[in-house]
This record gives C-alpha cells, sequence and structure tokens, in this order.
C-alpha cells in the first residue's frame, strides 16, 4: 500500500527540541493534507478519506489532551483523550485482539525478564508489583505512578532492550502463557507502518494463493491509517530521558488510563519504538500491559490477572545457559525464517542466539499459577 510508505509515517516520531504540540500539530497537518491529495481513490484509500473528519477530529482531541495536562487539568486530558478514541474505537477494534488469547497469543510467545541475582526466584517475583509495593511504581510511556501493571515481551530480546540492555548475565527470566479457555481484548497500538508495508511486499511476492490474506492486511493498513494519530502520539521517542518529567508520555500513560476505565479491554500491545525494527523480524518487538484489574486490594496480586496467566519457575540466565545443550532444547523446533542482527552486517537465525535458545528451554519447562 503505497499511501503507508509516505514520509508523514516516519516511525517513531522523534520531535528534538520543538514543543511537543507545536511537533504533533505539524505532523498531524502533513497528514491531513496527505489525505486531501488522494486522487482517484481505491477502496481502501476510499475509506480513508471518508474517515476524513473523524481524524482530524481525533487529532485536534489529542492537542487538547496535553494543553489540558500543561494547565493541571487532568480530568479534562482524560476526557479528551476518550473523545479521540471514541471517535475511532471501531477501527481500532478491528485492529485488535478480541479471542480466546491461547489460541494465538502463546504460539507468538510472552516473555518477561528482570534484573536480578543468581539466588533463585519466586513466581510472584516476576509478576506486576505487588500492592503493598506500589509506591516503586514509577512513571514510564505506559506507566502511570502507583498503578502495578504486568509488563511482558514477545521475545526475551525485547525484554532486555526494553529493560535498557542491562547486564545479560543479571536477568531472571520466565515464560508466561495465557490459561486455556481464557478470554483477553487487547487494544493493539501500532504495528509499525514499516511491519505493514513488508507483510504486504510479502504477500505479494508470494506464490501461493493468499488472497483472503492480502485482504485482511489492507484492511489492517485501512484501519491502521485512520488511528495513525494517535498510533504516533504514543510512539514518540523521548528526547530528554534524563528529565523527571515526560512529555512523550502523556498521550500514552492517558491511553492507559482510558483502558483501566473500560472493563471491556484488559490491556494494550504496542510495537518497542527502542528496537530498531530493521535489525529483528516484528514478531520479536511487541510489547504488552496488563493494567491490574482488583479493587483496591492492599496485600498480593491481581487476582483477574493471577487468573488470567501462567508462567514457568523463574531462571537466572546463567542457569539457563548451563542447559542449552540439553537434547529437549537441542531438538526444539525452530523457525528458520527469523532473522536478526545486532553486528551490522552479521545476520543469524534468532533462534541460534541465546535469546532464541533460552527461549525453547522456557518453552519445554511447564507452567503454573502464580501463588
Amino acid at each position: 500500500m503505497k499511501f503507508l510508505t509516505d514520509e508523514n509515517f516516519d516511525y517513531p516520531g522523534y520531535r528534538e527540541g520543538a514543543d511537543i504540540r507545536s511537533y504533533l500539530r505539524e505532523r498531524f497537518n502533513r497528514y491531513l493534507s496527505c489525505i486531501d491529495g488522494i486522487s482517484s481513490p481505491d477502496s481502501t484509500l476510499r475509506t480513508i478519506l471518508n474517515a476524513r473528519d473523524k481524524i482530524e477530529f481525533q487529532c485536534n482531541k489529542l492537542i487538547d489532551a496535553i494543553n489540558s495536562h500543561y494547565l493541571g487539568h487532568p480530568h479534562l486530558a482524560f476526557q479528551a483523550i476518550s473523545e479521540s478514541i471514541e471517535s475511532v474505537r471501531w477501527y481500532f477494534s478491528r485492529l485488535s485482539s478480541t479471542s480466546k488469547a491461547a489460541d494465538w497469543i502463546n504460539q507468538r510467545g510472552l516473555y518477561r525478564a528482570r534484573k536480578g541475582t543468581y539466588r533463585k526466584y519466586e513466581r510472584n517475583e516476576l509478576f506486576h508489583i505487588s500492592f503493598e509495593k506500589r509506591e516503586k511504581v514509577a512513571t514510564q510511556r505506559y506507566s502511570i505512578p502507583g498503578l502495578p501493571c504486568l509488563y511482558l515481551g514477545s521475545s526475551l530480546y525485547v525484554c532486555w532492550e526494553e529493560l535498557g540492555r542491562p547486564d545479560i548475565n543479571s536477568l531472571q527470566v520466565a515464560q508466561f502463557e495465557v490459561k486455556t479457555g481464557k478470554n483477553l481484548s487487547i487494544l493493539t497500538i501500532g504495528p509499525a507502518p514499516s511491519v505493514l508495508v513488508a507483510e504486504l511486499s510479502k504477500l505479494k511476492l508470494s506464490n501461493q494463493d493468499k488472497l483472503p490474506s492480502m485482504k485482511m492486511m489492507e484492511n489492517a493498513a485501512t484501519y491502521f491509517s485512520i488511528c495513525w494519530p494517535i498510533i504516533l502520539s504514543c510512539s514518540l521517542r523521548v528526547s530528554k530521558p534524563k528529565e523527571p518529567f515526560v512529555p512523550e508520555y502523556i498521550i500514552p500513560q492517558l491511553v492507559l488510563q482510558w483502558v483501566t476505565s473500560k472493563e471491556s479491554i484488559d490491556g494494550i500491545q504496542y510495537p518497542s519504538i527502542t528496537v530498531d525494527q530493521n535489525h529483528v523480524s516484528s514478531i520479536h518487538t511487541i510489547n504488552y500491559v496488563f493494567p491490574v484489574k482488583s479493587k483496591i486490594n492492599m496485600y498480593g496480586l491481581c487476582n483477574f490477572l493471577a487468573r488470567t496467566f501462567s508462567l514457568t519457575e523463574p531462571l537466572s540466565w546463567g542457569i539457563a545457559r548451563m542447559y542449552l545443550s540439553h537434547p529437549a532444547v537441542q531438538s526444539a523446533t525452530r523457525s528458520s525464517e527469523e532473522d536478526f542482527r545486532l553486528i551490522q552486517g552479521l545476520e543469524m537465525n534468532y533462534f541460534l542466539s541465546e535469546f532464541g535458545a533460552i527461549e525453547m528451554l522456557l518453552r519445554q519447562m511447564e507452567t503454573d499459577s502464580v501463588r
């Protein structure tokens, strides 16, 4: 879809020294002008043209949300983000996943890592921060201070990147699974435009009959384009990471707040903007956040999340490394298409790296409920 290759879809966004409102307004205006310039539209572009007013309304409300936040009116900021999302909620629902999550999310993989030591960790230590320790919850892109959330990644590699590339030997890791039969409704912020374009290109080059998949991807590209202003606003690189206030976090935190207000939505799926998408297959760069749903508990863990997810016994990276020659790991099925590159000019199969091999090890282990 040529429309998605336009420079208006540069991703992730980066404002450098510009005020975030000025930066987003300029990006939004360019995008609206790009839509206005569509000529001889096919059915896909016609859908985007027909949603032009919704897209502009969405843009205006995003700016309103930031203005209200700057004025110290959090209730008005939340109202503005709610109106922005609701204006395109139908399209988001088509991008997002509402299904028996065990049927698809477990196949992709769910992992969690934390910095630790060689001591043995319990399952609850790799779950969300417990309620009695909520003061440890700091501000992050999808983190509201004091609100415990369960953060998962689609690979150990993306978990390591999101932690800021700590000493890999300090990691404690576990694989998570959605329990059989559990339903999850997940709001999808993304994927990156380059991922959609790459997937469409692969399908077009394929000799197999993939017309249904092509149509599905074209629809996804259409819905993505209509939701683009919110997706962009949630995906800005931080220009001043050492400052206590990060304007790039305003919109994603408001989106998380909106999710917590919706009983029907359980979490958010979003692509990592830390990882260079050109270095690894997109399947390895997906993050998930699941905020707690329990009613103001003082201690322990969220009952909903504990009933929904199971996890393996946590392993230190050093212990896991000792088992990489185990026959069960060596004989595990590995994808031959997962290209991975950390060193320029040197590509390898992801599952031949320690990240992929330890994922294979974790997949041989049984999961159990957190206690």
